[in-house]
């Protein structure tokens, strides 16, 4: 499924809306795979994108990812992001926001309002006790 994403943390704190970053929009795959930090099978969320014919990752997989969010504009999942430092994996809580995205759109920047993303009242049912 072709996505745009906005990671809403950095580091597992929350970003405030001047803070998020513009979305990246590539591939969405949900697969189970070994992992040698978790020491067992995990579910893995992956954005990529395909150059040439190999499908590379954009931004950093989201471990063990949970859907907690579904409305008309898309969906969110949250999950755990690794991060390599000083010989060791620190483990942070990541939140992406998802949209569908129309193979044919011509504008990512005009698919994705990231200020809006922290505003929008929410109508829908959330999942799961995580909190955005």
């Amino acid at each position: 499924m072709r996505v745009s994403v906005v990671r809403l943390r950095r580091a597992g704190l929350r970003l405030r809306p001047h803070e998020l970053e513009s979305a990246t929009v590539g591939e969405l795959t949900l697969r189970q795979r070994e992992q040698t930090s978790f020491k067992r099978l995990v579910s893995v969320a992956e954005l990529t994108e395909t150059y040439g014919n190999s499908p590379r990752m954009v931004i950093v997989p989201l471990f063990d990812p949970v859907l907690v969010h579904v409305d008309a504009d898309g969906f969110s999942l949250v999950g755990i992001e690794l991060e390599p430092a000083d010989g060791r994996v620190r483990e942070h809580a990541q939140v992406w926001r998802c949209r569908p995205m129309n193979r044919s759109s011509p504008s990512i920047a005009s698919d994705v309002e990231v200020a809006g993303l922290a505003t929008r009242p929410r109508a829908s049912m959330q999942l799961g006790r995580h909190g955005l």
